[in-house]
């Protein structure tokens, strides 16, 4: 029994459930008139827009491009470009939507404030600038996808054309680097230079062309046997097959040249710099001994010409370079000649205060100064008593008249002489110098005369034997310490000469 009650419970659970599920099924219904199709969207109808009775503004809406006009998302009707659509409205702010009737992605929208009613006004829509963006930017894309396509079309075509150039370049290649190779073994190595060039240009990474241009400049290298090519090779292929043995050879190339270029120009410090980069080389015992030779030879050259100052100065550098030469003893003993001559030269001047005389002036003085190093200078005077003579007449006609008064001359005359020389000493060996000057000469001649009555005797100059002659004289002049002399020959116009001397002192300044 309390089996049939379970079983009668358990249907009844099922026969619920399943009434509840039919009842939410809804079934298709037929298409009535109380159920119609969506229709599009029309203007409201005239009357609807005449239900607010009060104040409004009425506005006269164009457009520029045909289209869907909505206020407030309301659809207020379609304007086209020549017509005209009247709405009316309050105060108020308002969205105005202009959607185009031939393309629903030209949209317009923009907000309009109504601040006065009882007026009408214009409002006119600018879809066509909208529409003129949106073409213009269709065809913006539009060109850039056509450009975009070109670019990718012309990448194909060079990418064709490359991989064609490359198979080109690669047959010219295999041909030229055959070519090069056969020029090289048959030692024609200027055609394969230029086989080697044009392989490395169709290939810049082809190691068989490097190697074959390595073995042309070895090969120019060794022929020319120079500095440049040498190095060219060292600097273009520092890790190259033939490396050590072109160091080598450049290392040599270096010395000879550089002996060649000492023997050359004949210059020391050429022969110098030899001696210092080679001092074990292949001309250094040559050169060592040349160079010494040299400056010894610089130093005796120097004192032949008495230069003493640079004899002293090699001399010197000789003695301190080579403490044990084989011109050392000389160099020494020429050393100290050169130090006795600058020690002479570099004596200090004299001042010289000298009685002078001849044997027609044996009054006089000489100033000056004797230098060893450079020439002095000196003044000399000389003079007798003669030219002091006091006379007031002179000579007229062969006969003397002074106011009148008529004289008669004798035979005794007298003849002055006043000498004035300016010259220059030059120190010979000392102490002994040479002098010579020039200079002018007066001498005037006197006679005696008595006055006609013979009670008086006076003396006038004879104007026509006076003279002023060119003098020019020389000689020479010893300094011993404090005391000196000279003795020379003084020429009067070239003509005459006569003897003069000097005694005096000497004072070092």
């Amino acid at each position: 029994m309390n089996k049939l009650y379970a079983v009668f419970f358990s249907l009844l659970i099922v026969l619920l459930f399943t009434g509840s599920a039919f009842a939410q099924i809804k079934l298709p219904q037929k298409e009535t008139k109380s159920n119609p199709k969506p229709v599009q969207e029309k203007a409201p109808k005239k009357e609807e827009e005449k239900k607010y009775k009060g104040l409004v503004q009425t506005l006269k809406v164009t457009s520029n491009a045909p289209c869907k006009f909505y206020v407030d998302g309301e659809f207020k009707g379609i304007v086209n470009s020549d017509q005209i659509l009247k709405t009316d409205l309050t105060k108020g702010e308002y969205q105005f939507k202009a959607v185009s009737t031939e393309n629903d992605e030209d949209i317009f929208q923009t907000f309009y404030t109504v601040d006065q009613v009882s007026v009408e006004k214009f409002y006119e829509i600018d879809l066509q600038t909208k529409i003129n963006g949106r073409v213009a930017f269709e065809k913006a894309a539009a060109d850039s996808k056509r450009q975009l396509e070109q670019r990718e079309e012309e990448r194909l075509k060079k990418e064709a054309q490359d991989a064609r150039d490359k198979q080109e370049r690669e047959t010219q290649y295999n041909t030229t680097i055959a070519k090069a190779n056969d020029y090289y073994l048959d030692k024609d190595y200027a055609q394969a230079e230029m086989n080697y060039t044009k392989a490395l240009e169709l290939k810049p990474s082809s190691m068989e062309a490097k190697n074959g241009m390595e073995n042309i400049y070895y090969h120019k290298a060794t022929k020319n046997d120079t500095e440049e090519w040498y190095s060219y090779y060292i600097k273009n292929y520092p890790s190259g097959t033939y490396i050590n043995d072109v160091k080598k050879k450049y290392e040599v190339r270096k010395e000879e040249n550089a002996y060649q270029r000492a023997k050359s120009s004949n210059q020391m410090d050429d022969y110098e710099s030899y001696v210092n980069k080679y001092p074990s080389g292949k001309y250094a015992n040559e050169t060592k001994t040349l160079v010494e030779n040299s400056y010894f030879s610089f130093g005796q050259n120097s004192y032949n010409s008495k230069s003493y100052d640079e004899a002293k100065k090699q001399l010197e550098y000789y003695i301190n370079r080579y403490p044990s030469g084989r011109y050392i003893s000389d160099a020494r003993d020429l050393k100290a000649k050169t130090d006795r001559k600058i020690k002479a030269a570099n004596r200090p001047d004299k001042f010289i205060l000298s009685y002078a005389f001849d044997r027609n002036a044996y009054i006089g003085l000489t100033l000056g100064t004797y230098n060893q190093k450079k020439a002095g200078m000196y003044f000399a005077a000389r003079l007798n008593s003669d030219v002091m003579t006091s006379t007031t007449y002179f000579k007229t006609n062969n006969s003397f008249d002074t106011e009148g008064a008529s004289y008669y001359p004798t035979f005794q005359t007298r003849n002055g002489k006043v000498d004035g020389i300016l010259g220059i000493t030059y120190g010979v060996v000392n102490p002994i110098w040479l002098y010579t000057g020039l200079g002018l000469g007066y001498y005037p001649t006197f006679y005696e005369f008595n006055y006609a009555s013979g009670s008086e005797k006076v003396w006038a100059r004879n104007v026509d034997q006076s003279r002023v002659p060119i003098l020019h004289e020389f000689g020479l002049a010893v300094s011993l310490g404090p005391i000196n002399g000279s003795a020379g020959v003084c020429l009067r116009n070239y003509k005459e000469a006569f003897m003069m001397f000097t005694a005096g002192f000497s004072i070092n300044r």
